[in-house]
């Protein structure tokens, strides 16, 4: 059991640090309390610790690197100010794939397919 609740404590405490990570101003010691109080709260968040991490890895912007500028001649990515060297590695990684996967090439042909607002047939 002690185990199990050490687990839980780690897996509260990373809880924790994400909303710390999305909302600064959050006030993340009542979360900490509210679930620290109850032990299938405690269970519930070591059950969701994996889709947490999921979801986690899912919406940082530093796996990504940023977005995609498009009607540029050429690839831009657009990062984050606060970007980590994690994001900026990523977003010359993304720039190399679209480089390398000639994105801009598709972009004009498909552009030029397009007259007066509408679709060109094929």
């Amino acid at each position: 059991m002690t185990v199990a609740l050490e687990t839980t404590s780690s897996t509260i405490d990373e809880l924790i640090e994400k909303i710390r990570a999305y909302d600064p101003d959050a006030d993340v010691e009542a979360v900490r309390r509210e679930i620290g109080e109850h032990v299938l709260a405690k269970m519930g968040a070591f059950l969701l610790k994996p889709s947490l991490r999921r979801f986690r890895d899912r919406v940082d912007y530093s796996n990504h690197g940023g977005a995609p500028l498009l009607g540029v001649n050429g690839v831009s990515i657009i990062g984050h100010g606060r970007s980590t060297p994690k994001a900026v590695m990523n977003a010359l990684r993304v720039t190399a794939d679209l480089v390398s996967s000639g994105v801009i090439d598709e972009i004009r042909a498909e552009l030029g397919r397009v007259e007066g607002g509408r679709v060109a047939s094929s």
